[in-house]
Formats: structure tokens, sequence, C-alpha cells
């Protein structure tokens, strides 16, 4: 289903929200976007990635309920962010895109600060962050940041850098809260499937090996704090439970982004198995700040990925060779 009013002229961005199972806070962000959006050449592509039926419902309700708005509405029968991202990029009409997440709530004035920032972008530009602020909700307690170690508050999201750079050297970036320039984002592929969540597990990394395939590529990757969201954050991801298996996929994601771009992973997974038990041992008795629990688990993470690569290519290989030796006969 779609609504889509005509443009009486080019437009200069398409912002694009993927959502699952979240109808509640799409029509939220929809009710900060759309006012904005009011009399400027700008579209938003809404991406149900799969939702359940009742979500499904009110999705394509949202949709109608705002007939006359640059809006449209794309349904996909297959969960994944990457692919529902890839989706969103095929149907946008601007040379810009720009990415929010359905959990999140633009700052005041958004949209004409993203639309005067890619105007001023430089043309080697292909990506720039901004600013994502943690909200706990009217319940929540804001000062429990303050608490957790720099790896669990960059697993939730947190981006408070000041200014405009280039920050393509030491990039602190999230696609959930992004511009991108579609042309780049097009050289290398979009997004790989093979990375990203499926709604099966944490399984991340697609924003890294999309920055390292663009900065290979010459491009660079910008900052702006014109640009700033808020980002909910459930209760359940300030437990350590949550924490640890968040850095788990982390490291089953850098293991598969390695493979990805053409890297070998044995030596890296067998340092990183040499580290766990000491970091085991050591992890009890060591301040929270430290995060070795962390540490340790996206270790294991790494090697439990890097065995399975292993086994699979063996696998492969056997099954080659026996079917060559069958052709032999």
């Amino acid at each position: 289903m779609t609504s889509d009013a005509p443009s009486a002229e080019p437009l200069s961005l398409s912002i694009l929200v993927c959502t699952h199972n979240r109808s509640m806070s799409a029509a939220r962000l929809l009710a900060v976007l759309l006012p904005q959006m009011e009399t400027l050449p700008v579209e938003l592509i809404l991406v149900d990635s799969a939702s359940e039926p009742h979500h499904q419902t009110a999705l394509a309700a949202l949709v109608r309920s705002h007939a006359g708005a640059c809006l449209r509405l794309v349904r996909l029968e297959e969960k994944g962010i990457s692919n529902a991202r890839n989706t969103g990029l095929d149907a946008a009409r601007a040379e810009w895109v720009g990415y929010i997440d359905d959990d999140e709530v633009p700052s005041p004035g958004w949209l004409t600060n993203a639309l005067e920032l890619i105007r001023r972008l430089p043309p080697d530009c292909a990506a720039c962050g901004g600013v994502v602020r943690p909200d706990f909700g009217p319940h929540g307690d804001p000062t429990v940041m303050g608490n957790l170690g720099k790896r669990w508050r960059t697993f939730l999201g947190e981006i408070l850098a000041d200014g405009e750079f280039d920050q393509t050297q030491q990039p602190q970036f999230g696609v959930g809260h992004c511009l991108l320039r579609v042309e780049a984002i097009r050289q290398v592929g979009g997004f790989d499937s093979e990375l990203g969540r499926d709604g099966k597990s944490l399984l991340s990394g697609e924003e890294v090996l999309l920055l390292e395939q663009l900065t290979a590529r010459g491009w660079h990757i910008w900052h702006s704090s014109r640009i700033s969201v808020l980002h909910d954050i459930e209760p359940e991801r300030l437990k350590k439970q949550w924490a640890i298996k968040r850095s788990y996929w982390e490291g089953v994601s850098r293991a598969r982004i390695r493979r990805l771009n053409g890297s070998r992973n044995a030596l890296q997974a067998a340092s990183a198995a040499a580290k766990m038990l000491p970091l085991a041992v050591m992890a009890p008795f060591m301040p929270a700040g430290y995060e070795l629990d962390l540490r340790l688990a996206f270790n294991r993470g790494f090697v439990t990925e890097t065995l399975g690569q292993l086994f699979s290519a063996s696998r492969m290989t056997l099954l080659a060779m026996l079917h060559s030796a069958s052709h032999s006969q």
C-alpha cells in the first residue's frame, strides 16, 4: 500500500523509517516528522519489515490517515534490518536518504537542519551521523548511564560528540540516525544481508562493513551535532545479561565482517581464545568499568564464528573433492 503526494520540485531528501512490530513508535515518529515536512522537498518511506498482522494493519491505517502527505508504505514479508534498509534505499527518489530508527524521536528543526547540512557537506562525503541521546522514559533513571562502561554505552547507541567534522579515521556512527549519499551507498552494493538484526539474534555490524567499504573507495564520513534524536532505552538493555549477549554477537559480527572483506580470522581467533581464560579469571575481581566480562563475551563470539567458518570451508572443500572423485571414476 502506498500514499504518495506528488512533488512539485525535485526531492532533496528521502527519509527512511524501517519498523518491525512497533506501530505505536512509528506513529509517534511520524507525528513529529510530518509537520516538519510541510512545504519542503522531502518524502518519507515507511518500510514494514514483516510486522505481525495487527501491527501491519495499524501501519496501513497510519499511512491512510495522512493522505496528502508525501508518505509511502512498503511491506516486506521477510524480516531483517539490512533487507529493509536496502528496500527503502531502492524506493528513494532523492540523492540523499536519512535513516531514523522507529524507536527514536528527532529534535524540533531536525529536518531543516538536515537539509542545510546536505547542501554544505563536501562532495566526497558519503555519510554523516548525528547526536543520539538516550531516553529512559518518564520512569527511567538517566543517571544510570554514568555507571556503564564505554562498550556498553556504545551498544545503547549513545553518540554525544559536539560540532561538525570529518570523522573518517575514527567514526562514531550509527545507521539508525544518519544521512547517506545514495550514489555512494549504491557503489558498495548497499547493506550486506549477512549482517544486521534479523529477529533471531543480536547480530549487528552492517554499518561497520558499510563504512569500511565506503572509505576503501575514498569516501569520507562526517558527524554533525546539528541533527539529533532521542533514542528509547528499553529496561532490558540495562541488564548485564543483555550487555553480555550483545557483546557476544558483536564478536560474531566482527568475525563475519572480516570474512566478507576477504580477511582470514584464524590468527585473530587464536589470540582471542588465548585471552579468554585470563579474562574469565580476572573479570569477577575487576571494577565493572573495565568491562572484562563483555570483552570475554566478545572473544567467545569471535572464536565461535571463526570456528564455524573454518568448519564450513572444510566441509565445502571435502564435498568438492568427493564430487571431483566421483566424476573421475
